[in-house]
C-alpha cells in the first residue's frame, strides 16, 4: 500500500492510497481524506481527518496532476492516524529514524 499526501493549489491536503500515477495526467487515489493539524485546549497538536468521498461506491477519486503543488510520504504518526480513520486499525507507532 502506497500512502501519499498531496497539497493542492486550493490549499487542501489530501492523503490516500495511490493506485495509479499520472495516467492521462491524473492521479488515482483510493480512500482519499482531507486532513489538517489543529491545536487542542491543552496546547497539543492533533491530526483532524475527514473522509472525502463518503457517498462514493468505489471510494476512488482522480486528481489532475497540474492541481498538485507538492506531494510527500507521510510520517508514521500521520500514516497511523489515516489507517485508523480508514480501517479502524490502530497501527503501532514506530520511530521514523532508527538508530
Amino acid at each position: 500500500m502506497k500512502i501519499k499526501v498531496y497539497r493542492l493549489v486550493t490549499g487542501e491536503h489530501i492523503i490516500g492510497e495511490v493506485l495509479d500515477f499520472a495516467t492521462n495526467a491524473y492521479i488515482t487515489i483510493k480512500n482519499p481524506a482531507l486532513f489538517q493539524l489543529q491545536q487542542n485546549k491543552a496546547g497539543q497538536i492533533i491530526i483532524a481527518i475527514t473522509a472525502l468521498l463518503i457517498l462514493s461506491k468505489n471510494n476512488e477519486t482522480y486528481i489532475k496532476e497540474t492541481n498538485v503543488v507538492y506531494s510527500y510520504k507521510p510520517n508514521n504518526d500521520l500514516e497511523g492516524a489515516y489507517m485508523k480513520h480508514t480501517t479502524g486499525l490502530d497501527v503501532a507507532k514506530t520511530p521514523d529514524i532508527i538508530i
